[in-house]
């Protein structure tokens, strides 16, 4: 919840919707979070490509560690949002 603290405050809320909020508070995070996966996923490109004693092993781990990192960025961009703008609008019902 921390990425959507970050990025939504309540002033800024009040401010411009929540929807804007959301797309303002998405783009901002938008380029380090693409920036810290691609760099993720080329750093396990030696390992996936790579020969020599125990690449088996090194293989697998780069293939756990490149879907993870995509799934995590997938959930970073979609689904945290998602989830932040579901919640805040349920409270706001319930005020």
């Amino acid at each position: 919840m921390w990425y959507a603290r970050c990025a939504f405050n309540e002033q800024q809320i009040k401010r411009m919707g929540l929807k804007e909020a959301i797309y303002t508070g998405g783009s901002r995070r938008l380029n380090p979070i693409i920036m810290v996966t691609i760099v993720s996923l080329f750093s396990t490109l030696p390992m996936l490509f790579g020969s020599g004693l125990g690449i088996q092993l090194q293989r697998l781990m780069a293939l756990a560690l490149i879907g993870g990192m995509t799934l995590g960025t997938f959930v970073s961009l979609y689904f945290i949002p998602l989830a932040y703008w579901y919640i805040y609008r349920r409270r706001g019902e319930r005020a």
